[in-house]
């Protein structure tokens, strides 16, 4: 392990200078999907208890026990709230957290128990990736960084030699299954394989009796906490999770393609995602591709050489992944960036248990350099971006401020870009995801379009039925140079109109 130190100071450095980065410039926007994952959360922190209001599962101006999608993720965001406290910026950085524990974990992993087959290059190189990969942000709010974390630590557990192992391990996917139902099946599915590859090479003989009640204990445990007290505080909440679970994890899209046989309908949702922002959706699905493609061609070499079944089997493991990923979760591309960096890690796995493997185990790690570099770019637009609305944000928190008066205990209708400087003030309610739009006292309408100040009404907005209360005056955030036109978007920005529904 001494060999390690110069890596995990690597990897310590980096954090910390990320962390005191973050604090020069604006925070990061509550994300596209914040209502669906987070709001929850944050309502734990104002008093309000564990309760949705205006999301898929509840688009009621009347709470309702969350039922959204599996709690686990909403619940910590709660918690880390009452602890920290509520803004945009302790936002930011409990995503900074998150990403920093599953990087820091991943490298632990590696370091742990593969130093003696990784040479002290591979080593730093490996370090160095797990640093510049903590700010690749397409995951904020979401749970995908919360999933990889469970994962790696199951590999962690199972790697260990703790007598409980096994059940620690299932204890961990049973949290996964509770964040993320693909995300607990991904690491379930990893854990077997292998569990399997290591029992065909005699590494280990331990399938036991006890060890499969381990197993079902481990993965049980939290998913019955959660389903014992929904049954006990609110019965329907399951109904309601189950109706609204098409619209949760890419899955209408699949199934608006069987319905309706339109293959023009599948393939404009998979293409939405290669174009879904300047440096977006296009890295994740190359990352993916590639951490797939290439154990797939690996793989079936090995076996056409050497006929070993084993190599087939796991030929065949790469590609049902990556075909059903790409068949069940055209336009998710998150799930994509979710299962890259476990298909490279299972990769590095399989080498390094086979002493006749461990000489191409510069294929995982040249993988994991090739997606840090892919993703660069998206890091390096991010930090301009927020570099360049530091100023925008502390004005929108200064004008939200003085709109106190008008909106405090009144409904407003937000998109999530003014999440954290409206929240504060008023009952807040999604644009998006609500059935009675007349209930909002006020509208809350950032923009399309920078330059022309073309606003982003909610689909319902009817503009004649509304008073402008405030509009900011955004001339100096303009894109005025092409790299502007690159690297912004309208999203960015924090100021917004306000507007009040007439009496």
């Amino acid at each position: 392990m001494k060999d390690n130190k110069i890596p995990l100071f690597i990897f310590a450095f980096g954090c910390l200078l990320f962390v005191i980065f973050y604090t020069f410039i604006a925070p990061q926007h509550a994300g596209t999907d914040f209502f669906i994952f987070k709001d929850t959360g944050a309502n734990l922190s104002f008093g309000k208890g564990f309760m949705s209001i205006t999301t898929p599962d509840n688009p009621t101006f009347h709470p309702k026990l969350y039922a959204t999608y599996t709690p686990l993720y909403a619940f910590i965001y709660g918690l880390y709230t009452i602890v920290f406290g509520y803004g945009a910026y302790e936002n930011t950085y409990f995503n900074l957290l998150l990403k920093i524990l599953w990087s820091g974990t991943l490298l632990w992993f590696t370091l742990k128990f593969f130093s003696t087959k990784l040479s002290t290059q591979y080593k730093l190189i490996f370090a160095f990736c797990c640093v510049l990969l903590i700010p690749v942000s397409g995951t904020n709010d979401r749970p995908e960084d919360l999933i990889l974390f469970f994962i790696f630590l199951s590999f962690l557990s199972f790697y260990s030699e703790k007598k409980y192992k096994i059940l620690l391990t299932f204890l961990f996917i049973g949290a996964n299954f509770t964040t993320s139902p693909f995300g607990g099946f991904v690491n379930l599915l990893l854990v077997i394989v292998i569990l399997l590859y290591q029992y065909q090479l005699t590494i280990t003989r331990f399938l036991k009796k006890r060890h499969l009640i381990e197993a079902v204990l481990g993965i049980g445990a939290i998913p019955a906490i959660w389903i014992l007290t929904y049954i006990d505080q609110d019965p329907d909440a399951f109904s309601r999770l189950f109706v609204v679970g098409t619209q949760k994890a890419g899955l209408s899209v699949f199934l608006g393609f069987i319905s309706t046989g339109d293959i023009s309908y599948y393939i404009s949702s998979f293409m939405r995602i290669t174009g879904s922002g300047r440096f977006f959706g296009i890295t994740f699905a190359i990352g993916f591709i590639i951490s797939h493609i290439v154990p797939i061609i690996f793989f079936a070499i090995r076996f056409l050489l050497t006929r070993q079944k084993l190599a087939l089997l796991f030929s065949g493991i790469f590609g049902a992944i990556f075909i059903g990923t790409i068949i069940l979760f055209p336009f998710q591309y998150n799930y994509m960036w979710l299962l890259t960096l476990p298909a490279i890690t299972l990769f590095l796995i399989i080498l390094a248990e086979e002493k006749t493997l461990t000489r191409f185990l510069y294929l995982p790690i040249s993988l994991l350099v090739l997606i840090t570099v892919i993703n660069q770019p998206r890091i390096i637009r991010d930090i301009y971006a927020r570099s360049i609305f530091l100023e925008s944000y502390k004005q929108a928190m200064q004008e939200s401020a003085k709109l106190r008066e008008n909106i405090s205990d009144k409904w407003v209708s937000i998109n999530p870009l003014q999440y954290f400087t409206i929240k504060p003030y008023a009952k807040v309610g999604s644009s998006t995801y609500c059935n009675s739009p007349e209930k909002y006292d006020f509208v809350a309408v950032g923009y399309r379009d920078l330059k022309t100040g073309e606003m982003a009404y909610p689909t319902w907005f009817i503009e004649k039925n509304y008073d402008l209360v405030y509009k900011p005056d955004i001339s100096k955030y303009v894109p005025k140079t092409r790299l502007d036109e690159i690297m912004l978007r309208p999203s960015d920005i924090w100021q917004f109109a306000l507007y009040k529904k007439r009496q």
